[in-house]
């Protein structure tokens, strides 16, 4: 019965570090896709105040 809670015991704390590596790669990923829409924004910006300048 032991070798049996302790096998539990292991599965458990593997899917628990599965389920921490997966919400820190998805909370990256997210940070990573918003600083290049950001980026993005910001240069679409930039380009048309240049525009707006040149007229």
């Amino acid at each position: 019965m032991e070798i049996g809670k302790a096998i539990i015991n292991v599965a458990e704390i593997s899917r628990l570090k599965a389920v921490y590596m997966y919400i820190y790669i998805y909370r990256e990923c997210a940070r990573l896709a918003f600083i290049a829409v950001l980026l993005l924004v910001v240069k679409k910006n930039i380009r048309q105040f240049s525009i707006t300048l040149l007229l």
